[in-house]
């Protein structure tokens, strides 16, 4: 939520921490231990075995923090956690 904000509202937050942010759910589609929860957030239907078309990875990249970087103007803190599968 807090990547999606500072791309949205730029002017509004002096500073963001962010742990284990989703930024770019297309990516996640293909490399995350959850793909599924990726279709369903860009209003896929997923069954084990899916891959992702070029519209879907194109939808998913719409809905993702990463499509608002360039408006982001506030300075952020991005926590990773170097095993974390989830949100690599």
């Amino acid at each position: 939520l807090t990547t999606h904000l500072i791309g949205q509202y730029p002017d509004f937050y002096r500073a963001a921490a962010t742990r284990n942010p989703v930024v770019n759910v297309a990516a996640m589609a293909s490399i995350s231990d959850i793909p599924d929860w990726c279709f369903f957030e860009a209003g896929h239907d997923f069954s084990h075995g899916s891959t992702p078309t070029p519209q879907m990875l194109t939808q998913m990249l719409q809905f993702s923090p990463i499509s608002h970087v360039k408006k982001v103007k506030t300075p952020t803190l991005i926590l990773v956690g170097e095993k974390d599968l989830r949100v690599p």
